[in-house]
């Protein structure tokens, strides 16, 4: 049992704060660009 749960965190990758701070980002920066879309749509 504990030789498999070493393994499953052996398989699993560990993001690294960085990157999950960066995709955060990307992922806001898309969901942001959408909603200024959505925003300049009405204005016009």
């Amino acid at each position: 049992m504990k030789k498999k749960i070493q393994k499953k965190e052996e398989e699993t990758p560990v993001v690294p704060k960085n990157q999950m701070l960066r995709l955060k980002k990307l992922f806001s920066a898309s969901a942001g660009r959408e909603s200024t879309q959505v925003n300049h749509s009405r204005l016009n």
